[in-house]
């Protein structure tokens, strides 16, 4: 039985940094108080920089790090429109003849021997979907997992079945996310091999060789998770290199809606999946969800693809809550583990906190 402790960290004064630093190095570092409110509070310097939007995408995975999601997505919707990456007008996507379910998905794995997830990084729902297949993946054959964000440099994670962050001894930049340090721990304890492949020079052909280097097919199917168009089956991109390097198809499946789309879900409350082919052949599927929104900070998703429970705050710390509080949640027998659940709160809310109902004891 694995035991949590939770710790709440309030401060009513605090210091602008005197320099600025590299954006970047906000969400490789490990998730402290004063740390956070500087970089937050520190927005009108970097606004006149150089890192203007550096800054505002930090920001905007920073604050996915810490719970607060529609935050995130709001910063990361600024960026990309003063990048000009999303065009005045969208095209609407009616997705009402689109609608599958997890038979259907079944469907399509048994085809293949690797299939690919990607995932916008200031989106951890895309982490919590596919630790919703892990399960059903699992008995489909497929027994390695290969991710983009996993740094090759922390030798110990398959033994050590959790993910870390001792700066600079750490498991993955965006693994600093508590929901994919818990798609890590799901896939450790089901019994998957974790395979890091990413690289730095020649990109796209390198990842795509650093995965077949450590694949292999004997052992079992395989799983790719990496970030954005990196997934596409259409050359230059990794996908396309792994497809030739393996000399089979793959099934690519994006998380990851294109700018300049607007999908269109019917008018119901379910929680419901659609599948719509890519007639590009960027990828072979885009996938959407129409997700009920939650009457908490606590997103639906938590429950409905990783059977969290969600209770509120004040059921397990009676202190009053009313600064700016930043709430974690860690597994006691974990050295530097990363938090199962963290929450960046910044007003008096009735806040909600979340972790598996396997776990019997929460502290």
């Amino acid at each position: 039985m694995k035991h949590f402790i939770l710790l709440t960290f309030t401060l009513i004064s605090f210091q602008l940094n005197a320099q600025l630093a590299h954006p970047h190095k906000m969400i490789y570092s490990p998730i402290e108080y004063d740390s956070v409110l500087n970089f937050i509070n520190d927005s009108s310097a970097y606004a006149e920089s150089k890192l203007a939007l550096t800054y505002l995408d930090r920001l905007a995975i920073l604050y996915s790090f810490l719970g607060n999601y529609n935050k995130a997505e709001t910063l990361f919707i600024i960026k990309n429109k003063r990048k000009g990456f999303i065009p005045d007008q969208k095209r609407q996507l009616n997705l009402t003849q689109f609608e599958i379910n997890q038979d259907t998905l079944i469907e399509y794995y048994k085809n293949y021997n690797v299939v690919l997830f990607n995932e916008a990084h200031h989106k951890p729902k895309h982490r919590a979907f596919l630790y919703s297949q892990l399960e059903t993946l699992k008995e489909l054959g497929f027994n390695q997992l290969a991710l983009e964000a996993q740094n090759p440099q922390d030798i110990d994670i398959q033994t050590r079945a959790y993910p870390i962050n001792n700066f600079p001894s750490l498991t993955g930049v965006y693994i600093n996310d508590s929901v994919y340090g818990n798609l890590i721990r799901k896939a450790i304890e089901l019994g998957f091999t974790l395979i890091p492949y990413d690289a730095k020079k020649r990109r796209e052909k390198r990842q795509a060789e650093n995965i077949y280097k450590q694949y292999d097919p004997k052992k079992g199917k395989l799983i790719v998770y990496g970030g954005y168009g990196h997934i596409s089956e259409e050359y230059p991109m990794m996908g396309s290199h792994l497809k030739k390097i393996l000399r089979e198809d793959i099934l690519s499946i994006s998380q990851f809606t294109q700018y300049s789309i607007e999908p269109i879900f019917p008018e119901n409350s379910d929680f419901k999946m659609y599948l719509q082919a890519d007639r590009s052949k960027y990828m072979d599927y885009y996938i959407y969800f129409n997700i009920p929104k939650s009457n908490t900070n606590v997103p639906v998703w938590y429950s409905f693809w990783m059977n969290f429970k969600t209770v509120a705050l004040n059921t397990l710390h009676t202190e009053a809550i009313e600064e700016t509080t930043l709430i974690q949640l860690l597994n006691i027998g974990e050295e530097y583990g990363i938090p199962v659940y963290q929450y960046w709160s910044h007003n008096k809310e009735i806040i909600h906190i979340a972790y598996p109902k396997a776990f019997k004891n929460c502290k």
